[in-house]
């Protein structure tokens, strides 16, 4: 089943504490879903969906490329390889994988810390850093006036849902926006501080002086 996630924020509730520690959005059907969601405005019918589907997963599987995927889903439609093929791919797998990222962080911490669920804590303080190449809204996003990763809590940006559809960007999970190669999430502990202090400068970048 492909689930519609326009509304994916209505599948969670007011509060991260009553998240399940098993949620059902690190489902088959929920991975399947992100590998489609930017991509729903081409109307693919059901059966096409399903294809390009299976060719992200498997790609991921199996460490391909996004252009090795995009090959392999233009050859499953019978159709030419082209930049709109790479978009799909890349934009599908990322958003894929940053959920898988938020899915092993969520596991690696009850392993380590023999404690409940990140998901069921709610002060959680997180932060993901944009890309080098990234573009102006994704740094703006990210980061403050002094160029340091801003801090979101947990909840924020799982609430948040997809920002497919939206005009204003949101700080979320999964891409930003197609093509989006933003870092995944990282979950801010007290002794990194210093590190954050080293990200502090007098010079404000230029970005965030734009109109």
């Amino acid at each position: 089943m492909i689930f519609s996630w326009r509304s994916r924020g209505s599948l969670f509730p007011e509060r991260a504490a009553f998240l399940p520690s098993s949620p059902p959005y690190f489902s088959q059907e929920f991975y399947a879903d992100l590998a489609i969601e930017y991509s729903m405005h081409y109307g693919w019918t059901a059966e096409e969906r399903q294809t390009i589907v299976q060719c992200i997963l498997r790609g991921i599987r199996e460490n391909l490329s996004s252009r090795r995927i995009a090959r392999e889903i233009a050859r499953a439609l019978d159709e030419e390889e082209n930049e709109t093929w790479q978009t799909i791919a890349q934009t599908g797998a990322t958003n894929v994988q940053l959920w898988q990222y938020l899915e092993t962080l969520v596991r690696q911490h009850k392993i380590n810390r023999r404690r409940k669920s990140i998901l069921r804590i709610p002060d959680i303080q997180v932060f993901r850093t944009p890309a080098i190449t990234g573009c102006p809204r994704c740094k703006a996003l990210w980061l403050n006036a002094e160029g340091a990763p801003k801090l979101f809590s947990l909840e924020e940006l799982i609430v948040n849902g997809s920002n497919y559809g939206r005009e204003e960007l949101l700080p979320v999970i999964g891409v930003v926006h197609e093509r989006c190669l933003c870092s995944q999430i990282q979950h801010y502990q007290p002794e990194m501080q210093e590190i954050f202090e080293m990200f502090r400068t007098q010079d404000i970048p230029d970005f965030l002086n734009e109109e």
